[in-house]
C-alpha cells in the first residue's frame, strides 16, 4: 500500500469498494473481475464477501441484458448492414437453439459478445428457469477461471516483485 492513493481509499472505503466492484460486474466484467481476484488475494478485500457481490453483480447484470432483449425484440434495420446483421443473428439463433448453455458460457470469454448474446436469448424468449439455472452454472465457471487468474497472478506477482524495483 505505499504511495498509493487508490488503495489506501480501498482500505479506508471498503462497503463503497464493495459496491464498486459489485456495479462494475453488471458494467464490465472481465478486467473488474481479474482486479478484484488480485486485490482479493492481496488481501483488501474478504473473499467470501467479494464472491457474493460479484457473483450477484454478474447474475443481475445479466439479467437486466435478458430482460432488455426479452422486452426489445425487434433489431434495428440498417441497410447496408441489414444482409450482414441478419446472417450474423441467424447464426447465433442457431447456435443458442442447438446448445444455449455453450453458446451463453463462451461468450462470457468473449469480449464485446456477451451483452448481444444475452439480449438475444431474451428476444428469443428463452424461459426464465432454463435461462437462470445456464446463468447460474456459466457464471460460476467463469468467475472460477477469470478470477482464479486474478488470485493466481498476484500471487507470481508477490513472487517476483522485488525484481520490479
Amino acid at each position: 500500500m505505499e504511495n498509493s492513493l487508490i488503495l489506501h481509499a480501498l482500505v479506508s472505503w471498503k462497503i463503497l469498494s464493495y459496491f464498486i466492484v459489485f456495479i462494475g460486474m453488471m458494467i464490465e466484467g472481465d478486467f473488474i473481475l481479474f482486479a478484484a481476484a488480485f486485490l482479493t488475494r492481496q488481501g483488501f478485500f474478504n473473499l467470501g464477501i467479494m464472491s457474493v457481490i460479484i457473483f450477484a453483480g454478474v447474475v443481475l447484470g445479466d439479467l437486466i441484458w435478458y430482460e432488455l432483449g426479452f422486452k426489445i425484440n425487434k433489431w434495428p434495420k440498417i441497410p447496408y448492414l441489414s444482409l450482414k446483421l441478419n446472417h450474423l443473428i441467424n447464426d447465433i439463433d442457431y447456435h443458442i437453439a442447438a446448445k444455449p448453455f455453450f453458446v451463453i458460457l463462451i461468450s462470457k470469454f468473449t469480449y464485446g459478445f456477451h451483452h448481444i448474446v444475452l439480449a438475444r436469448v431474451g428476444a428469443k424468449k428463452m424461459p426464465m428457469k432454463k435461462f437462470m439455472f445456464i446463468e447460474f452454472l456459466s457464471a460460476i465457471i467463469w468467475m472460477i477461471v477469470v478470477g482464479g487468474l486474478g488470485y493466481i497472478a498476484q500471487a507470481s506477482f508477490a513472487a517476483f516483485k522485488h525484481y520490479l524495483r
